[in-house]
This record gives C-alpha cells, structure tokens and sequence, in this order.
C-alpha cells in the first residue's frame, strides 16, 4: 500500500509540482512530507496547468491520476487501498 502525494511548490519558477511516493499508507501526508522529506521518493511531475506530466507508478494509477485533471497540490492518491 502505497500513498502519492502533490508536494507544493517552493516557487512559480519550474512551473511544476512534485509528486512523491511513500511506502506506506500515511494519514496526513502534508505534514509528514514536511518532517519527513528524507522519507518520500520521488514519483513524477504535474504541470502549472495541473496536467500530469509523468508518473513512475502502475498504469492504473497514472490512469487516476488522469482522472482527476486538472490535479493540484495537496492531492493525496493511496494505492492498494480497497
């Protein structure tokens, strides 16, 4: 069970959005990120836009990620769960 999360941008600059990955189902994803960065892997990116832009997940997850355009930050996505 995997949980995605859209890290906010530091700045307007890339024009993108990070979207990370942790191992485990997290409850509160914005606040661990915070304390946890080390913990988080990179997973792939969204546009200014919102658009996904790539994503190193399964095909069904890159499918509900699409699902969900125009994506924002603070977007949390769990994998695996029923």
């Amino acid at each position: 069970m995997s949980t995605f999360y859209i890290a906010p941008a530091f700045s307007n600059q890339a024009g993108q959005c990070r979207i990370v990955r942790h191992d485990r189902r997290i409850k509160n994803p914005a606040r661990h990120h915070r304390e946890h960065q080390e913990e988080w892997k990179e997973a792939g990116l969204m546009s200014s836009q919102g658009r996904l832009v790539c994503l190193e997940a399964s095909a069904m997850m890159a499918k509900i990620f699409r699902e969900r355009e125009p994506l924002a930050a603070g977007l949390v996505v769990y994998e695996g769960c029923p």
